[in-house]
């Protein structure tokens, strides 16, 4: 350890000196190198929270130094942290993650008696399970079967999972925790038939229409629980949305918003003049400066249109009202039906052609949201003209207000208990409703009109956002209990319902089953660093030992979110496809109508860079809400970020592995791809390339199916994968396609459903006859990889 310690301190020291001697304005600062290696005496190798710590001291240092000490340009500033960020987590502190691994890898190895292999630094075996909802988990629950039937599986060392992957190997996984006297958890011999594997996968087959179980829970269950996430949001959003709505109409008559707006193109116009003058001087604007004038002159013309866009409502309700004053509602009903009916059109043809939105689908999109909003405002400020409510309604609202503002601040009081809080704030908004009815029985209130109901929904939103967590009011919660229930069949196995529901990855100790990975994708879209922002994410890991990315660090598991994240939880955020701001729903307008929907399966959790904390309550729902309304404030330096389905990163899994520098590999992809494009597969050799120098040689042209049948020649291929420092690895590559020699009800099946097995992943509702010409796929092709026997080792199968 005192080596180890040694050689990390030398590590940083060097790297910080040519981080440093890099960039002029810190090669002559005096004294900063010795400042940040000053902090290196509190690291330890065998303390990754003091290295943590130690680390965000260093980046927080040099920063306070660039700032007070030079006139660094914000960029520059952002590349020299961007790159001491990088050698200390990227480099150092992911020896941390792998010297943890590899000591559990070589318990499990013992354990699993593979005693054959002694260093997983050298000889890890990797498997890696890819994306693709429940075709995914079940195609790949044939293929655990014959890697299982015939002793494959006990050799891997990690299990690198992605969405669909991750259900299947989250049951694995799961099944050999809680029974690891099983030795096939889902049958692997026909002999297993009338056994616990036959019965567990029984289970499964039975509950391939997970979204729809039965035995009370059915398609009115998941229309009622969307319909409920729906209402949440707008018993949250929408008394907002009023009150907003109200201001523009008390301040009609000054036409505040129309002057701000005007004000804002005004200086856009000298912006713009005084940009083009400034060209006639000898020392002309150099490239930071040019940047920073477009960017700020586009700021003030979008806020100039926004503004006079908002401020032309009052006068366009004034002149329907004085030339069409019957066609008003009529006016703003229509301009919301148009702005709807020009988003459905342009979503719908953009998910015909299974690919992001551009250019005049883009701008449909946006019309279209443009204009609901637009309806959506007339209509509401009308509604506010009928009611004839004016600036009297302003001390109704303050009080309003008032009580809303004391809602929050009850848990603050009450803060070592919940429940006490929760009452007191149920008493002030009780309290709340008598006055406001009060203020309309006096007369301060005019009638029981929109001014009224103001007064009574801003309480009621400042009491959900105040007390609901933003995870267990979307579909997040109702999508993780149903695949919950579907693959941790603790009935069958005879465990407490609690086994399944908090078994925590904290608890994952050394088994005879693999290290695995969760693979999801922390979403970056506003992040500064370019490449993260252009991607829209990083792998962000969920795993026994450790919880991160690169570009939020990692924390241990056990510490990380206080210890609480169990294994339930984590597949399910895994394979959260339906999301907002992600690489397939990177279009603002189409972000917006499903955060607004509440149309996310995504997951809030805390940044492993700040410090442990308990989820927030109060500001948080209307915090994380809006970021995700409008893109804004998802990046790596926020104390909450928002995860979701790994696929929108790397769907094949198999980043992690090759990061690991694993030397054997089966890579299993079962993602939707009719064409063959090996779209996926392409993304990760990029990735590989890109992020770890490492080259992945593998020619795919053999798993393409020929002729009228669209039958392959083979399921699988092998390749290698050079990595940066030399060392060669094996890969296999497994497709899902269809071959030779399968049995007959797989070809019957691919008669009726000629997409088969491509079939869409929005299919979630998989019967006995789908589950089984997946399943059955997965085994022969299996099968075939095993050689249909036994092998002396597991290496042997990567011989050909």
């Amino acid at each position: 350890m005192r080596d180890e310690t040694r050689f990390m301190k030398e590590d940083i020291s060097n790297g910080l000196f040519v981080i440093f001697e890099s960039y002029s304005e810190t090669a002559k600062m005096d004294g900063l190198h010795e400042i940040c290696t000053g902090f290196l005496d509190d690291f330890h190798w065998n303390d990754p929270e003091a290295f943590r710590s130690g680390a965000f001291r260093i980046l927080d240092e040099t920063r306070r130094k660039l700032k007070s000490e030079t006139s660094m340009k914000p960029e520059t500033m952002d590349d020299v942290l961007e790159e001491i960020h990088d050698l200390l987590f990227k480099k150092v502190y992911y020896r941390f993650i792998l010297d943890r691994e590899s000591e559990w890898i070589e318990k499990r190895r013992e354990l699993a008696d593979d005693h054959e292999r002694d260093d997983p630094s050298h000889d890890a075996f990797g498997l890696a399970l890819s994306g693709g909802g429940i075709r995914s988990a079940t195609f790949n629950l044939g293929l655990l079967q014959t890697l299982q039937r015939y002793d494959i599986f006990k050799s891997v060392d990690y299990l690198s999972t992605v969405s669909g992957g991750g259900y299947i190997g989250s049951s694995q996984t799961w099944l050999k925790y809680v029974k690891p006297e099983l030795e096939y958890p889902f049958g692997a011999k026909r002999k297993d038939h009338d056994g616990m594997g036959g019965k567990i996968l029984s289970w499964l087959r039975d509950h391939g229409n997970y979204l729809n179980p039965g035995h009370g829970l059915n398609l009115w269950s998941l229309i009622g629980a969307f319909m409920g996430s729906v209402l949440i949001n707008v018993l949250i959003l929408v008394p907002i949305f009023l009150l907003a709505v109200y201001l523009l109409y008390i301040t009609s008559p000054y036409h505040v918003f129309a002057y701000v707006g005007a004000l804002l193109l005004l200086v856009y116009v000298a912006k713009i003049a005084l940009y083009a003058l400034d060209t006639v001087r000898d020392e002309r604007p150099n490239f930071y400066q040019q940047r920073l004038q477009r960017k700020r002159a586009g700021n003030f013309l979008m806020s100039a249109v926004l503004m006079l866009a908002v401020g032309s409502i009052p006068w366009l309700h004034d002149f329907l009202n004085m030339h069409l004053k019957d066609w008003i509602d009529t006016v703003s009903l229509s301009t919301l039906g148009a702005g709807l009916a020009s988003f459905i059109t342009a979503y719908s043809k953009s998910k015909t052609e299974e690919s992001q939105p551009k250019g005049a689908m883009s701008f449909l999109l946006s019309a279209g949201v443009g204009l609901m909003l637009y309806g959506a405002l007339i209509w509401a400020y009308h509604l506010f003209w009928l009611s004839s409510v004016g600036t009297g309604l302003l001390l109704p609202l303050s009080v309003s207000l008032s009580f809303s503002g004391l809602i929050f601040i009850m848990p603050k009081i009450f803060k070592n208990s919940i429940k006490t809080a929760c009452a007191a704030s149920v008493i002030l908004l009780a309290v709340s409703i008598g006055v406001s009815t009060g203020f309309l029985l006096d007369g301060t209130v005019a009638s029981f009109g929109i001014g009224m109901l103001l007064l009574l929904l801003l309480p009621i939103s400042a009491l959900f956002a105040a007390y609901t967590k933003i995870n267990y009011v979307s579909m997040h919660r109702f999508y993780r209990n149903r695949l919950m229930e579907a693959y941790f069949p603790w009935n069958v196995v005879d465990v407490e319902v609690e086994k399944a529901d908090k078994f925590y990855l904290k608890d994952m100790k050394p088994a005879k089953t693999p290290y695995h990975i969760i693979n999801t994708n922390v979403n970056m879209v506003g992040s500064k660093r370019t490449r993260q922002r252009e991607r829209g994410g990083d792998n962000f890991i969920l795993s026994p030992l450790f919880c991160g990315s690169d570009v939020t660090g990692y924390r241990p598991t056990d510490r990380y979110a206080s210890g609480g994240m169990n294994l339930a939880t984590a597949f399910a955020i895994s394979g959260a496809a339906v999301d907002p701001n992600t690489y397939a729903t990177r279009s603002k307008p189409i972000s917006f109508v499903m955060s607004l929907l509440n149309a996310r399966l995504g997951y809030w959790i805390e940044n492993p860079r700040k410090i442990d904390g308990v989820e927030r309550i109060g500001w948080s729902y209307y915090i994380s809400i809006f970021k995700e309304l409008f893109g804004s404030g998802l990046n790596e330096n926020e104390t909450y970020i928002h995860l979701a389905d790994g696929g929108h990163f790397e769907n094949l899994g198999v980043y992690e592995l090759i990061r690991r520098k694993c030397r054997y590999i089966i890579v299993s992809d079962a993602g939707k791809d009719p064409d063959f494009t090996f779209g996926d597969l392409a993304k990760a050799i990029e990735l590989a390339r890109v992020d770890f120098g490492a080259q992945i040689t593998i020619d795919t042209e053999p798993l393409r199916p020929l002729g009228e049948e669209k039958i392959s020649d083979t399921a699988f291929v092998y390749g290698t994968i050079t990595y940066n420092d030399g060392k060669v690895g094996d890969l296999i590559y497994v497709k899902t396609t269809i071959v030779e020699g399968l049995p007959e009800d797989i070809y019957s099946y691919r008669r009726t459903n000629p997409n088969f097995p491509d079939q869409t992943t929005t299919d979630q509702f998989f019967d006995e006859m789908q589950f089984e010409a997946y399943r059955e796929l997965g085994y022969q092709i299996g099968k075939r990889l095993c050689k249909g026997r036994e092998q002396e080792d597991f290496t042997s199968i990567f011989r050909h």
